[in-house]
């Protein structure tokens, strides 16, 4: 790790890298994933983009994966939620009653502790040197002013281009409206979270893999995706309907 904030991986010669979307506490539907792609420990790595917990009904395993070698994550919105709301009260309230955090209440004290010990360690972005060129990780959304190389160098000392790191769509919002982005320089491919799509999406060289995997009663969401960085570029997903996470269809 570069820095507390960039997470910079060696290139993994020996097995393979994934990137998995938000899983929002849908940890089944990721071990299914791991069992369809015959996920090696010994060789395989997982990064997450973050937004690990909340909204799905498993996110009180979230230590399961944040502690095994082969499992990677950045600071998701969520996991930031759950920082900011031990000293603010109002934030505490807006993510348990309307964000998905009713779950943290049913936890005891010591594994709220741990919980956030290890949100607090988390990075705010991630690299990935693959054999295509180098793949950048970030929850959210990346600021089209600055290429990748600067972004590191400034997201550790500007708290509002980390805050737009972790909650900005501001890069989705103007595709939708004019139809064009401009493409980050100094990096192959950015992957990102946070804004649910009914499909991975291409804004620029800009990767949305979030397709909702907590919204299980969604016509158009409902699914886990999980991308294969390297040695190769591979897409894998899996449906979130209950009788899909546990392999009846």
């Amino acid at each position: 790790m570069a820095s507390q904030h960039i997470l910079s991986l060696e290139t993994n010669q020996q097995g393979r890298d994934f990137v998995v979307g938000d899983i929002h506490g849908m940890f089944t539907a990721l071990d299914n994933l791991l069992k369809k792609v015959k996920f090696n420990p010994e060789i395989d790595r997982i990064i997450s983009v973050g937004d690990l917990i909340d909204r799905g009904a498993e996110s009180h395993r979230v230590l399961e994966y944040l502690e095994q070698p082969w499992f990677f994550a950045i600071m998701g919105n969520h996991e930031e939620m759950c920082l900011e709301s031990a000293t603010s009260p109002s934030t505490y309230k807006n993510w348990v009653k309307h964000n998905g955090g009713a779950w943290w209440e049913s936890i005891d004290v010591p594994k709220q502790q741990a919980i956030r010990e290890a949100f607090s360690a988390l990075p705010t972005i991630a690299e990935i040197p693959t054999n295509n060129g180098l793949i950048g990780v970030v929850h959210a959304d990346i600021t089209a002013r600055i290429g990748w190389n600067r972004f590191k160098e400034t997201i550790a000392k500007d708290e509002s281009l980390r805050h737009f790191a972790i909650w900005s769509r501001a890069r989705y919002d103007r595709y939708h409206a004019v139809g064009s982005t401009e493409n980050i320089q100094g990096v192959k491919l950015v992957i990102v979270g946070h804004t649910p799509t009914s499909k991975p999406l291409d804004v620029g060289n800009v990767r949305y893999i979030d397709t909702g995997a907590p919204y299980i009663n969604a016509k158009d969401l409902g699914k886990l995706t999980m991308m294969q960085v390297q040695p190769s570029i591979k897409l894998f997903q899996q449906k979130t309907k209950k009788k899909s996470i546990w392999g009846f269809a």
